[in-house]
């Protein structure tokens, strides 16, 4: 590397990988889904997010991560 270079090129642990958790029609129902999936005793996944999407219908998608 190129001294005073720096790297944009990072690599998100085996531990983080997203899953797609799909999409919803309302926050709410986002946000439930992703808890509920996060909360289980037996849950494989450690944190999820819901993002809008305007130009997907519906609009709202969970994404969780192992």
């Amino acid at each position: 590397m190129v001294a005073g270079a720096v790297s944009l090129t990072t690599a998100a642990p085996a531990s983080a990988a997203p899953v797609n958790g799909g999409w919803f029609t309302s926050s709410t129902a986002c946000y439930q889904a992703g808890s509920n999936a996060v909360d289980r005793p037996d849950s494989r996944y450690s944190d999820y997010s819901c993002t809008y999407s305007a130009s997907h219908n519906p609009h709202w998608h969970l994404v969780l991560y192992t």
